[in-house]
């Protein structure tokens, strides 16, 4: 029996585009673990980051979000006629249109690298480390930035101040972070009511908790430092965490972690650091994700400049429950790489996605309830705003 021809159509070269890709999808699945909402996504509407993929999309495509409306109606008594008169079933909707996002790294040369000492920053593998971790912090970014009102200039719908504040303009350093504040809040999470949005007894959808990894319903509220402080400085929270176990191994004054208080389960972000370009998605040079902070004078966030002009800063928080957030994708990222015209002396390394992400804001495909739900609302966020400092 004749030996087989052996093939060389297995073999990859080793300036092939291939092995890059790998290792962009490699770096991607290493960074992944490091999002501080790893926790949080999920592939449905019961996920607080609804995320969905759609491969055939690109730029300027639109990938759809639906959402099921219950049956609320009411029932036809006796021998009324049902047949014609039943219920049109409700259908909400959102449509999220990607954008195309390239961030790219200049590698230099190698000569150069080995005479700095650092052969490393010269190579892809180097680049593949640095640009997922660039698209990890950018996409944890864009959440932060759109559950406070920033991203693409997307105000929040509806929000709670402490002391029945209805505008930012009406903060001042007496509205912070107290146990009386946040029993309110809680009523009106529960409720559906008390929101400084069209009125004070509008009425909408409660949030919907969101199902934490032990089973527990929770709706997640996003702190910053400042907050976590002015919770620790209360004199009933502090009488709270004092109580909560004499020993010290769960108190929250010695943990420093707030963990859960009634139904919210508090999480403490960074501060954020970094320059922003525009508001728009993975507009902002990020050097540490986190919570920005609001001037009400100057209606400019951290990053931004008048930012730190002379006036009242408030902070922003966010409490998120089930389809907060929608993150689309489309094509996978890709990995790209460029040699150059001169005899490949140096290279560049580039990420290009297709991505959006924002706040759920329904859209009614056939008719609103008539209360509660409603189209043009953020659905699963309700922000919180508190006084953080005074600028001279």
């Amino acid at each position: 029996m004749a030996v087989p021809t052996q093939t060389q159509t297995n073999v990859v070269p080793l300036d092939s585009e291939l092995p890059r890709k790998g290792w962009l999808l490699e770096g991607l699945i290493q960074a992944k673990a490091t999002s501080i909402f790893a926790g949080f996504r999920g592939g449905s509407s019961d996920a607080m980051i609804f995320v969905k993929t759609d491969m055939s999309k690109s730029s300027g495509h639109e990938v759809v979000f639906q959402f099921d409306g219950k049956a609320s109606g009411a029932a036809k008594r006796g021998k009324a006629r049902l047949r014609g008169n039943e219920e049109q079933k409700k259908l909400f909707s959102d449509k999220i249109r990607v954008e195309r996002l390239r961030h790219g790294l200049d590698n230099g040369d190698d000569f150069d690298a080995v005479e700095v000492n650092n052969l490393n920053t010269a190579q892809h593998g180097n680049s593949r480390g640095l640009l997922s971790n660039w698209y990890i912090e950018q996409r944890d970014q864009a959440i932060i930035d759109a559950g406070q009102g920033f991203l693409n200039n997307e105000k929040l719908t509806h929000w709670v101040r402490p002391n029945n504040r209805a505008t930012p303009g009406a903060i001042t350093s007496a509205d912070t972070m107290s146990y009386d504040f946040i029993l309110e809040t809680e009523q009106s999470i529960k409720d559906g009511m008390g929101f400084a949005a069209d009125s004070k007894t509008q009425t909408r959808f409660p949030l919907e908790p969101v199902y934490l990894a032990g089973g527990e319903k929770r709706f997640v509220w996003f702190i910053d430092s400042s907050m976590a402080r002015q919770m620790r400085q209360d004199t009933e929270m502090k009488s709270i965490f004092t109580g909560g176990d004499v020993r010290g191994s769960d108190n929250s004054l010695i943990k420093g972690v707030i963990g859960s208080l009634g139904i919210f389960l508090f999480v403490e972000l960074p501060t954020y650091m970094g320059k922003v370009i525009d508001r728009g998605m993975y507009g902002t040079e990020v050097e540490v994700v986190g919570m920005r902070k609001y001037n009400v004078a100057t209606d400019k966030y951290s990053g931004e400049t008048g930012a730190l002009d002379s006036g009242i800063v408030t902070m922003h928080s966010f409490i998120a429950g089930k389809k907060a957030f929608q993150e689309a994708f489309g094509k996978m990222p890709d990995y790209k790489f460029k040699s150059s015209d001169d005899y490949d002396i140096d290279t560049g390394s580039a990420i290009e996605l297709w991505a959006k992400t924002q706040k759920c804001i329904l859209a009614a495909e056939g008719e609103d309830y008539n209360e509660a739900i409603i189209a043009g609302y953020n659905f699963g966020i309700i922000g919180v705003e508190t006084y953080h400092s005074t600028i001279a």
